[in-house]
């Protein structure tokens, strides 16, 4: 009985008869539902079928049986017709599992040649590793944005620790959040990057064991994960989720609770338009703001008309050699535990709530600097959980990388405004002090500023809403726009971290 695989589903041969079968869901596990037709001699029944239900089997047997005997003098007997639907039956199920295994299961490591390991190894020991990092990353067509493409990577390669890193790049549409997240995917080996456009709220309870493990997920556009908002949060936490649903056993029929486990330490890099994000996903996240300013515009601008000239093709091969060698240096770092020696000696601000979670993500971001430098760092035999029961040391240089990277990203979190919204509220603040009466209209705002009318309209929503916007009462009658000025009190300029800077914590050290 040769079957054979179609897009259209699947198509089975049993001797006089042939059989097309398309499941409804081949991911589902109490029953198997396919729409079936079956054909002889020109004949044919087409029919919704329940391949693990006998009763379904049956009926739909016993109709065929008498449709497809009218094609030949020969009765036909519907239990033999039962036979060949359960040769249908496991047919569907090899392909269940075919499907499954290319869906979930990741792409092969390539094999390093030794020319590779050895490349791969003195990258890796470059005393400017995370300078050139951030010049790989320009070559592949990601200009400016300093801060934001290296913090981007150093998550990218927490997925490797016990307690990964989490990022929300928020921007206007258009500036650029796309090319971030996606060159960053480019520079991580493929087998530990796994990409989504939209994810349903039960989507990441039902993974495969070690689907999710030590990966970096990828969420395109933060608007396709809202509906998974919760589950993201749990794993981010706890690195484990926990679902009872309830299923039909498929040889009994009963129903039973049955317990979903997905354990998984996994980092998380989302992308939204939104001007914030939820309290509870903003204390998980480091909040990056892009550079909406004119000057990175330019710089877009001149690396895409570089883009098309002979140096561009240049570039362009150029690229792919790129992405091996950080595959290759990133498959090379052990999977081992990190050290902070001089962690007792560091002060962080206590006035927020939030900074419980903040301060952890910055200890965490040290040791992602040591342990990306692993190959320039001192070892200690106290990480005896780690598989050589050897740790590495986090160096003073560590702390000096997440105070430049994170120091500005935390401030920007812990002020009122986020990046991209006081932004605009210190354009905004400019045309209104070139107002006569310090008044503007939404109109006024969308052609100084040369911004859409949804992004304006967001804007001065948020403004009014934090309180730093009031709205007038609308002038010469009905009909006419509402207009809006700056209230007395604006944002609060500048949030103190009380860091330890490089200098003071090298002078705690004797250093």
């Amino acid at each position: 009985s040769p079957a054979a695989a179609r897009e259209e589903g699947l198509v089975v041969r049993c001797g006089e008869r042939t059989y097309h079968a398309k499941a409804f869901n081949l991911q589902a596990t109490d029953r198997l539902r396919v729409v079936l037709r079956a054909e002889q001699d020109g004949r044919f029944l087409v029919d919704a079928v329940d391949l693990y239900s006998a009763r379904s089997r049956k009926e739909y047997s016993k109709r065929a049986a008498v449709r497809l005997a009218a094609a030949s003098s020969r009765p036909l007997e519907p239990a033999v017709l039962e036979e060949e639907l359960l040769q249908v039956l496991t047919k569907l199920e090899a392909l269940k599992e075919e499907t499954q295994k290319r869906q979930e299961g990741a792409p092969p490591v390539p094999v390093m040649s030794e020319g590779e390991k050895r490349d791969a190894l003195a990258f890796l020991k470059r005393p400017d590793l995370l300078d050139q990092i951030a010049r790989d990353i320009d070559a592949l067509g990601y200009v400016g944005e300093d801060v934001t493409k290296r913090l981007l990577y150093l998550v990218a390669i927490s997925r490797k620790l016990d307690d990964p890193l989490s990022a929300i790049v928020l921007s206007q549409s258009g500036a650029g959040k796309s090319g971030a997240t996606e060159v960053i995917e480019q520079l991580c080996p493929p087998e530990d990057v796994i990409l989504f456009t939209r994810l349903t709220p039960q989507s990441l309870y039902y993974t495969e064991p070690g689907f999710l493990d030590r990966k970096l997920v990828i969420v395109e556009e933060r608007y396709g994960s809202l509906e998974a908002d919760y589950s993201i949060r749990v794993l981010q936490s706890r690195k484990k989720l926990i679902a009872a649903a309830p299923i039909k056993d498929p040889q009994t029929g009963n129903l039973r609770t049955k317990t979903f486990i997905v354990e998984a330490r996994a980092a998380f890099i989302e992308a939204t338009t939104a001007s914030g994000v939820n309290h509870e996903n903003a204390t998980r996240c480091f909040e990056l703001g892009m550079d909406e300013s004119a000057e990175q515009t330019k710089r877009i601008h001149e690396r895409q008309r570089l883009m098309k000239t002979e140096a561009g093709l240049r570039l362009r091969a150029q690229a792919e050699g790129l992405r091996r060698l950080h595959g290759n240096a990133q498959r090379l770092l052990e999977p081992l535990a990190v050290v902070i020696p001089y962690a007792d000696k560091l002060t962080f601000p206590s006035a927020w709530m939030r900074t419980r979670r903040d301060h952890a993500r910055f200890l965490n971001l040290i040791e992602v600097s040591a342990f990306l430098h692993q190959h320039q760092r001192g070892r200690s035999g106290a990480g005896l959980s780690s598989r050589s029961g050897e740790a590495i040391l986090a160096d003073v240089a560590d702390y000096a990388v997440a105070y430049r990277l994170a120091g500005q990203v935390l401030q920007d979190t812990l002020s009122d405004l986020k990046k991209p919204l006081r932004d605009a509220y210190a354009r905004i603040q400019e045309l209104s002090l070139k107002g006569k009466d310090g008044s503007f209209s939404r109109r006024e705002v969308r052609e100084a500023l040369q911004v859409p009318d949804s992004t304006v309209r967001g804007w001065l929503a948020d403004l009014v809403e934090l309180e730093y916007l009031e709205m007038e009462a609308s002038r010469g009658g009905a009909g006419k726009g509402t207009r809006y000025r700056l209230s007395e009190k604006g944002p609060r300029q500048n949030t103190v971290l009380g860091l330890l800077s490089i200098e003071e914590l090298g002078l705690r050290l004797g250093r």
